[in-house]
């Protein structure tokens, strides 16, 4: 009789002797786990998505490429997410079949990489121990990409629109109306400009102290988005962005300062 069971922390199909758990997956070929459980490929592959035992690696813990990918949660285009681990220094094992040239990474070279190039990863896309016991920055990371990932665009309703008009009317800024619609202060600004509507009006310059600096600078060092810091320090994205900008590059301000003259004299010259 075939039985789902829970063993300690770890999910099994346990058929009369025979178990597939998270430890089969990382040490016994997807072959030999068939033959031991009288079953096909994809009936094992499909029953082990749904106990969530996590993503099928060869006896050395190596998987392909794409089944990375896969595990990951980039389920669109695997051209784009290949170029951007290739381009971040991913490490990959080059193996030729036939006339193909498959890539394969080795989980324990990658999770090396991984932690040195977190922000590559969007986290909250992969499921929990999907390659394995996980290394502990993990958790965190995936919280801090949970979070970022709250706060990217989505397609602007026609309510939404409506809400914009009627706070531009009641006199609300930028910052106001971006809380009161959950969207970001730019997008705000770009979607007034969008649709020919008259600017709110500006709000009064809040000064940075060396704490809300401080606090920008470990945020955005923990991998939280400008916008989560801007929402965390009640301020634009733009003026975060800029702060660090001006913070992480001393010459920032007076790089922008020329350009401001030239444009004064273009200006004037015309």
């Amino acid at each position: 009789m075939e039985i789902e069971d829970v063993y300690g922390q770890e999910k099994e199909l346990v058929n009369g002797r025979n178990r597939l758990s998270t430890r089969s997956l990382g040490q016994t070929s997807l072959k030999t786990i068939c033959r031991n459980l009288g079953r096909t490929q994809n009936a094992v592959v499909l029953k082990a998505s749904r106990l969530s035992l996590g993503a099928f690696k060869d006896g050395n813990g190596v998987m392909t490429l794409c089944q990375l990918a896969s595990a990951l949660g980039y389920t669109g285009s695997y051209s784009w997410i290949k170029q951007k681990l290739l381009k971040n220094g991913l490490p990959v094992i080059k193996q030729k079949i036939r006339s193909s040239v498959v890539l394969k990474v080795d989980i324990e070279k990658f999770w090396e990489w991984a932690e040195t190039n977190k922000h590559v990863i969007n986290w909250s896309k992969a499921e929990k121990n999907i390659l394995g016991i996980e290394p502990k920055w993990v958790d965190e990371r995936r919280k801090i990409d949970f979070y970022n990932k709250s706060c990217y665009n989505k397609p602007w309703k026609k309510s939404e629109e409506e809400l914009l008009k009627a706070y531009l009317g009641k006199g609300l800024t930028y910052i106001e109306i971006s809380k009161r619609i959950d969207r970001t202060s730019e997008a705000v600004r770009r979607r007034i400009y969008e649709l020919y509507l008259d600017s709110p009006k500006r709000e009064s310059v809040k000064t940075w102290t060396n704490g809300d600096a401080e606090l920008a600078i470990k945020l955005r060092e923990q991998g939280y988005s400008y916008r989560s810091i801007a929402e965390r320090l009640n301020r634009s994205q733009g003026s975060v962005r800029g702060k660090l900008d001006r913070i992480n590059n001393p010459e920032y301000s007076a790089v922008r300062s020329e350009r401001r003259r030239r444009l004064k004299e273009v200006e004037a010259s015309e």
